[in-house]
């Protein structure tokens, strides 16, 4: 196993790389790679590289910063994957919240796993497939059974199940020789049972070879940053011990709550800045425009979206004729009602699909703003439920400035609308994707976030150039949130493969490399209506077994 000391690199050469925000330093990461070596055979696969910043980063996180904290967009994921495969690592666990569970797993897919895939092409995939995405990746999701561990690969933890016994066991028999902790703000109080947990967990794998990856590693006091230090080993290394740095950095107020002391905030600062990489997009991407992409999937309740589907497999056999004249049609027949139905008939499902990214979006909303409320952001949905209670919530919880922009909005309110807006007045847009999709120019914003989408890809493409136009001198970022189990995936396969997406941020998110390119609107149609078709074959087989019953 191969262990980096926080201290056994250069110290100048670890600066340079983890200042690096260009993309013209390709001597810089020549001297790296003679240093820490190059990515193993497979990284990335053959359709994803990391940009030059991103390989920087990558190099100064191996070698001595183990906090990834640059802006969200950036490719903190890519880069800590990346770190992880330059210490050789052959079993990786990721500890993430439960509802990015899923996005880490296509994250390893795309950049590790391919690495697993040269080195150990024979290895068979896990006993329990609904928990785990092949040979070298292993996912733990509440509610199923636990995978067995792979002998090479990765694991994928929520983090609201690292307390249980059968999970630490199973992590124990897994025995990781490097960790990644995602979002790990999360475990910013120090005395929490999460964060005992993550800390007793931590210290198992060797300092060095334990990565955190988060946008906010703080926000009130230096208090929240020391359990992230601890879960690294740089809080030990660096700080002596946790009351050391309570002591020198933070005082109590009236209530007994810590606070900053400020006389010392420079010279932690100053700390800080050896240990993380930690760069802004506007540092690390000045030079680009137009659009970039990032398509993240959300591990969702799908409770209601369950019973949006009963709800149109009824629709559509009462549409059919009803149960017996259902039953007794053949691929061809299925096929023509799926080419005639269109879209419209799924619109319970498209809702309950959209319902199921509230929580997220806000939680989403709420990233992007303490990552810079000086900018703007227009978040973009269909369903008029879920704009409402979009709108309403935020009104509820935070002291934004809030407005929306929809079907109902008259056309001297919309012109006011898109004033305040372009001079600052609104924090946050809540725009219809069809009604603020033409006629309005919002290039005060650079930040889309796109909770649902329509399905034709030029109604979405007309909402995003309200800020990709004449005016904008900012890449225009939109992130694309995809609930996993349902059709929401289906949906976003065809439009990606319909669409050329360019100036994508992290490679990762290369809509046209990153999304399964198999679905088309009329396939996702088509298998609804079969189901359909298929429970009435069966509703039909009920009734003609209980007529033979009733006639003995």
């Amino acid at each position: 196993m191969l262990i980096h000391p926080l201290d056994h690199y250069d110290p100048s050469l670890i600066q340079d790389l983890a200042d690096m925000t260009s993309e013209e330093h390709q001597g810089l990461l020549d001297e790296a790679a003679e240093v820490f070596g190059d990515q193993r055979d497979g990284f990335g696969g053959q359709h994803y590289a990391l940009r030059q910043f991103q390989q920087a980063s990558a190099y100064a996180v191996a070698g001595a910063r183990k906090l990834v904290c640059h802006d969200m967009g950036a490719g903190k994921t890519c880069i800590a994957l990346a770190a992880v495969d330059l210490l050789d690592t052959q079993r990786l666990l990721v500890v993430c919240p439960p509802i990015v569970a899923t996005n880490w797993v296509s994250e390893i897919n795309q950049w590790l796993t391919p690495v697993f895939a040269t080195t150990h092409p024979d290895q068979q995939p896990g006993k329990f497939k609904a928990a785990e995405s092949g040979p070298w990746v292993r996912r733990i999701a509440s509610g199923r059974k636990l995978p067995d561990a792979p002998e090479v690969g990765s694991l994928v933890v929520p983090s609201s199940l690292l307390q249980r016994d059968d999970v630490r066991e199973l992590i124990d028999a897994f025995s990781p020789d490097a960790m990644i902790f995602d979002e790990a703000h999360e475990y910013s109080t120090w005395q929490s049972q999460r964060s005992i947990a993550a800390r007793q967990l931590a210290r198992t794998i060797p300092v060095g070879r334990r990565l955190a990856v988060t946008g906010t590693p703080t926000e009130s006091h230096p208090g929240e940053m020391a359990n992230l230090l601890a879960i690294t080993g740089q809080l030990e290394a660096v700080f002596g011990s946790y009351g050391e740095y309570m002591d020198r950095y933070t005082t109590l107020d009236n209530f007994g709550n810590p606070r900053a002391l400020k006389k010392r905030l420079p010279e932690l600062a100053s700390i800080m800045d050896t240990l993380w990489v930690k760069k802004t997009k506007a540092e690390l991407l000045p030079h680009l425009q137009g659009k970039s992409h990032d398509w993240r999937l959300f591990d969702v309740s799908t409770t209601e979206y369950r019973k949006a589907h009963a709800e149109v497999i009824d629709n559509i056999i009462e549409k059919l004729g009803g149960v017996h004249e259902a039953a007794v049609l053949d691929d061809s027949d299925i096929a023509d009602f799926a080419d005639s139905f269109g879209m419209g008939i799924m619109s319970p499902m498209f809702r309950a699909a959209g319902r199921s990214k509230i929580e997220p979006a806000l939680g989403m909303i709420e990233t992007l703003m303490r990552q810079d409320d000086s900018s703007p952001l227009i978040v973009f949905a269909h369903h008029q439920d879920v704009v409402n209670e979009l709108y309403g919530t935020l009104m509820d919880e935070t002291d934004y400035e809030i407005d929306v922009l929809d079907g109902a909005t008259s056309a001297d309110d919309r012109g006011q609308i898109v004033d305040d807006f372009q001079d600052g007045q609104i924090d946050v847009l809540i725009a219809s994707i069809q009604a603020a999709g033409v006629g309005v120019t919002l290039t005060r914003s650079h930040r889309l976030v796109f909770v649902e989408h329509w399905w034709t890809p030029g109604i979405n493409a007309q909402a995003m150039d309200r800020a990709d136009r004449i005016g904008q001198d900012k890449l225009v970022e939109v992130t694309h949130m995809v609930a996993v189990g349902t059709f929401d995936e289906q949906v976003h396969n065809v439009l990606a493969k319909k669409i050329e997406y360019v100036g994508v941020i992290d490679p990762g998110a290369d809509v046209g490399e990153s999304q399964d390119m198999e679905s088309s609107i009329t396939e996702i149609i088509y298998d609804v209506v079969e189901a359909a078709v298929n429970k009435a074959r069966r509703e039909q087989k009920k009734q003609r077994k209980s007529s033979k019953k009733s006639k003995r």
